[in-house]
């Protein structure tokens, strides 16, 4: 079976975001309210930033064979293209200058995108360790949420729906970041034979517990092995550094 290209996984990715930017631009030329307008504008922005990073990471990754990230390579390409495909259908027909409809396509638009495959994909094509991209998309949501909310006037069931997509979005996020970290800690690791600190992304070089603290969230606590407390604490008698005096 001929290996899967980042090409494969990443060009939907890109379909699918540009889908989303031209849809928040159609939402702001149909909006009657400047407040509404504004917001679809700034959520078109956002998007067209996800699209810049598919479209960076295709130029560097098109050709190469994609490591495993969610189950197989195969499989990611073929719910990504029926997530492409819910999308277009989601999409295919504008809602016009309505905002309740406008605000309910948005919604569900949001919640196919807030699928853990396009997260880990969008985490690794951005190169970040995930505070910018983290930052930028919780701000995409809570951008959403906060105008849904302003525009149905403190609806119970508003702020309820934007609650949901908030917990949504970083339940999706965490599940996202632990694959990352699996599919970092799966790959070969450049480490150095003799002092053992290992080289990161950037061709720095950090000790062990540096860098597995930075990719992967681990904190330590130092104790000392047995065969280190035989060599540095020699026990009494054993031949060892002679005492003073």
């Amino acid at each position: 079976m001929p290996p899967v290209l980042a090409r494969q996984i990443l060009e939907p990715c890109l379909r699918i975001d540009r889908q989303a930017r031209e849809f928040y631009l159609c939402l702001a030329g149909a909006a009657a309210d400047p407040g509404l307008a504004a917001l679809w504008r700034q959520m078109a922005a956002d998007e067209a930033r996800h699209v810049e990073i598919w479209s960076q990471a295709l130029r560097r990754w098109a050709d190469r064979s994609v490591a495993e990230v969610l189950g197989k390579p195969g499989r990611l390409a073929r719910d990504l293209a029926v997530l492409e495909f819910r999308v277009a259908e989601l999409l295919a027909e504008p809602p016009g200058p309505d905002p309740a409809r406008a605000f309910l396509v948005a919604y569900r638009l949001e919640f196919y995108l807030l699928d853990p495959g396009m997260d880990v994909l969008l985490l690794l094509a951005s190169g970040e360790k995930g505070g910018g991209v983290d930052g930028e998309y919780a701000r995409h949501i809570e951008r959403l949420v906060r105008g849904f909310e302003r525009y149905r006037g403190g609806d119970p069931m508003a702020a309820l729906a934007g609650e949901m997509l908030g917990q949504l979005w970083s339940q999706s996020r965490s599940l996202a970041q632990h694959l990352k970290v699996l599919r970092d800690l799966k790959t070969l690791v450049p480490i150095c034979s003799e002092c053992k600190r290992i080289r990161d992304d950037a061709g720095y070089w950090q000790h062990v517990e540096a860098y597995l603290k930075t990719h992967a969230g681990f904190e330590f606590t130092h104790g000392v092995c047995p065969a280190c407390s035989r060599r540095l604490y020699p026990p009494h008698g054993e031949e060892g550094p002679e005492s003073p005096g």
